[in-house]
């Protein structure tokens, strides 16, 4: 007999059987129910800011906004967000031609004009300015000087020079910041490569404070929170999302008192207790992580970088994945594939980082290979086997295959956790 498990997969869900004997777990917090619609949420939170004016209250006529917007990677309702945005600044007086958006794309592609329309709305696209972020463009960053831990200040200078600074994002579980959103939509977004690459590093990644789902006392949350402050950040509106990807919490105003009740709020849709390890862990993924393989490995890390692990030194990880635009077409995903199968060994990656330090995307490298000296990782079913296994990983076509392979070397009575959503889910682990 067998339990039947859904795991998100691309835009649909894989149903996965595992021996009951075997499943230990799936898990999952309490999917929170919303209290009304997103566009109702969302104009709640943007009439009634934390710790701040409304937004049409504070603008006046021939006033510069900057709109920072999310990338490609984040699932964030920027189609009604952005929209109730502008309606507030035409309220205060600013007009269509001072505002534009910039899309935070940090080191990640650039969204095409067909994911604008999608993101943004037709209106939109037709009425504001609408930008993609570069950040390897000198000509449009400026630098601000160093933050207390000695990162560059060098952000997109059209975002600097405006009068007010806005922006959207997903407050989520992430590894380095401790959750995403506040700041980071300013700070990494439109920053200049040589911040990225100084702040994705070991000089961060290896200090304790540096902990999934923890933002105090957290040196890269710091970092990017006086980014922001020096920029000029004015406003952020930040959404969470229940297990099922509805929005049941928007936050709006003070980047500082708006982030940390999302964070609070996210904590409890974020965080499920577990009693003990599994010698496999499942992970599930989904739209828009899964669209390439940088993004779904996210999986595989947030699993062994918790607090507490919950997959067993020496076990595996199983991450089901589509990856239809492959390891990904941004430069930085292909310095991570380039490290990645260039590497003789996980030890040499993890050694070179060390002592040469890495490039934006070779982070990810790094992290990988961390993970994977301390469990086997396995894809399923991406539309790149043969680029999987050349960075080292294990591939299987479907999760019947993955289970065989996974039983075979981990033994007939191992024991399985399954996370449906493993980039939403944060483990406590029980001691």
């Amino acid at each position: 007999m067998g339990k039947v498990v859904k795991i998100p997969y691309s835009k649909t869900q894989l149903e996965v059987t595992i021996p009951e004997e075997n499943l230990l777990d799936v898990i999952q917090p309490e999917n929170i129910e919303p209290e009304g619609g997103a566009e109702e949420l969302i104009e709640q939170a943007l009439y009634n800011p934390i710790s701040m004016e409304r937004i049409k209250d504070v603008v006046s006529p021939r006033d510069k906004i900057a709109i920072i917007t999310t990338d490609f990677t984040r699932s964030c309702p920027d189609d009604i967000i952005v929209p109730l945005i502008v309606k507030e600044l035409n309220e205060g007086g600013v007009k269509d031609e001072d505002i534009s958006i910039i899309i935070g794309t940090g080191m990640h592609r650039p969204r095409t004009e067909e994911e604008i329309k999608e993101n943004l709305g037709e209106d939109i696209f037709n009425r504001i300015r609408i930008v993609n972020h570069d950040a390897r463009d000198k000509s449009n960053l400026i630098n601000l000087g160093k933050t207390s831990s000695g990162a560059p200040i060098i952000v997109n200078n059209e975002v600097f020079e405006s009068y007010e600074i806005i922006s959207t994002g997903v407050i989520e579980p992430h590894l380095y910041a401790g959750y995403s959103g506040g700041s980071k939509g300013l700070a990494v977004g439109v920053a200049g490569e040589e911040f990225i690459e100084y702040t994705h590093s070991p000089r961060y990644f290896d200090d304790p404070g540096t902990r999934l789902g923890v933002i105090d006392d957290n040196p890269f949350q710091k970092a990017l929170q006086e980014v922001a402050q020096t920029v000029g950040l004015t406003f952020i509106i930040n959404v969470i999302k229940n297990q099922a990807g509805q929005v049941v919490k928007v936050v709006a105003g003070s980047m500082y008192e708006a982030f940390r009740e999302g964070v609070n709020f996210a904590d409890g849709v974020c965080k499920v207790k577990v009693s003990q390890k599994a010698d496999i862990v499942i992970g599930g993924v989904g739209y828009p992580k899964d669209s390439n393989l940088y993004q779904a490995s996210r999986a595989a890390t947030y699993l062994t970088a918790n607090q507490e692990t919950i997959v067993k030194k020496g076990g595996m990880i199983i991450i089901p994945a589509q990856c239809e635009e492959g390891v990904g077409r941004g430069l930085g995903e292909q310095r991570f594939y380039e490290m990645m199968r260039e590497a003789e060994s996980l030890d040499e990656i993890i050694d070179r980082v060390h002592s040469e330090g890495c490039r934006p995307g070779q982070h990810r490298a790094y992290m990988m290979a961390r993970t994977m000296r301390y469990a086997e990782v396995m894809f399923v079913g991406t539309k790149i086997p043969d680029q999987v296994q050349e960075m080292k990983l294990l591939h299987a076509k479907d999760m019947e295959e993955a289970l065989e392979i996974a039983f075979s070397r981990k033994g007939v009575k191992a024991t399985v956790h399954v996370v449906p959503n493993a980039i939403l889910t944060l483990p406590i682990l029980l001691t």
